[in-house]
């Protein structure tokens, strides 16, 4: 059992298998927008003020986290071992927040204690809101996006034992390495199927 936490610090215990438990349509208290999803990205911006559209790539895995949030404390190191294996996927890993506990300077500066060698950023729009399903999801949570914020793969909380936070996190990359390998074998079949297309139609002309 998963156990994750949400932004009372209530522990919900979550069954391993969180994708098939969500993919049959139940409803899990915390577990944020549904895959498919979109999110804005326009209302988050580093201390520097550049918004977080500018700097995604292909993908884009976003962890969820506040200062003053116990469990995010508790995960650094998990969050750490995400990030030194999915940047080297060439997946780019930033820390978010929708709702700073503490003022964005201080924000910025836990962001930095975090040890992740990647920039944080802070919802800061005031013309705009965040979905509700993602301001209340749990707390820390790993989401894989697209260029266009278009939720790919989530992985909502963490867990009080260290060993569950390991398999967390490997389940995270593997998730996000099996993304990648289809979206690049997906791309080899399309040329593959162009360049069956084009030898056909240059055997009948």
């Amino acid at each position: 059992m998963f156990l994750i936490f949400s932004r009372e610090e209530i522990y919900l215990p979550v069954p391993t298998d969180l994708t098939l438990l969500l993919c049959k349509g139940k409803t899990l208290i915390g577990a944020g927008p549904n895959v498919g999803e979109q999110i804005d990205l326009q209302g988050f911006r580093d201390r520097n003020g550049l918004i977080l559209t500018n700097v995604v790539g292909e993908l884009l895995l976003i962890v969820l986290v506040d200062p003053q949030c116990g469990a995010c404390v508790a995960s650094r190191n998990e969050m750490r071992n995400v990030r030194d294996r999915v940047t080297s996927l060439g997946v780019r890993y930033y820390p978010v927040s929708l709702t700073s506990s503490v003022p964005a300077a201080d924000f910025f500066s836990y962001t930095d204690s975090l040890a992740l060698g990647a920039r944080g950023y802070l919802w800061v729009s005031n013309d705009r809101s965040p979905s509700q399903s993602l301001y209340s999801m749990v707390l820390p949570s790993h989401i894989l996006i697209n260029r266009n914020g278009t939720i790919i793969r989530k992985w909502p909380g963490t867990s009080t034992n260290e060993s569950i936070r390991q398999r967390m996190a490997n389940q995270i990359v593997s998730d996000t390495r099996q993304e990648l390998f289809s979206r690049s074998y997906g791309s080899e079949k399309i040329e593959v199927g162009k360049s069956f297309l084009l030898s056909c139609q240059q055997r009948i002309e």
